[in-house]
């Protein structure tokens, strides 16, 4: 689960998201790799006077992590994900795209903790846009996100 909110870069608005991501599959490749096939579902908010507040993205993507060993319990990461998205509605604020197709693009860090390093805390960026595929692609943002998590 991950919350996040910022001011839209840009724009004349803040957005505010909630998301609950499920990772698939994982694959250890090595002691500091792991890639993982993943599903998100995002509900965005926005505070402009115009347009949508309210959108929904439906997002599945691979997702690499690197690791770092910080201790027997510790585990620093970086995260890279990107992949195909729907989004309920083509505007929210005054932020447009070109159609209901969008990416997901997400960077971020975070540490697994824990006796099996099963739990996790992270921050990070996620962006939603049509990577200039079609115009307008004014993109979807939110800065300052903050994840938990727990691997079953």
């Amino acid at each position: 689960m991950s919350y996040g909110n910022s001011p839209q870069p840009g724009g004349a608005q803040d957005n505010q998201m909630i998301a609950a991501d499920l990772l698939i599959q994982e694959w250890q490749r090595s002691d500091v790799q792991r890639l993982s096939w993943g599903a998100s579902i995002t509900h965005l908010k926005t505070n402009a006077i115009e347009g949508n507040s309210n959108i929904t993205a439906l997002s599945l993507f691979p997702e690499l992590k690197l690791l770092q060993p910080i201790g027997k319990q510790l585990y620093y990461f970086q995260v890279r994900a990107l992949g195909p998205t729907w989004l309920s509605e083509k505007q929210l604020g005054d932020r447009y795209q070109a159609s209901q197709f969008a990416l997901l693009a997400q960077v971020g860090a975070g540490m697994y903790f824990g006796p099996e390093r099963n739990s996790s805390i992270g921050f990070f960026y996620r962006h939603f846009s049509n990577a200039n595929i079609d115009q307008p692609n004014d993109g979807l943002d939110v800065l300052f996100n903050l994840s938990f998590g727990h691997r079953f």
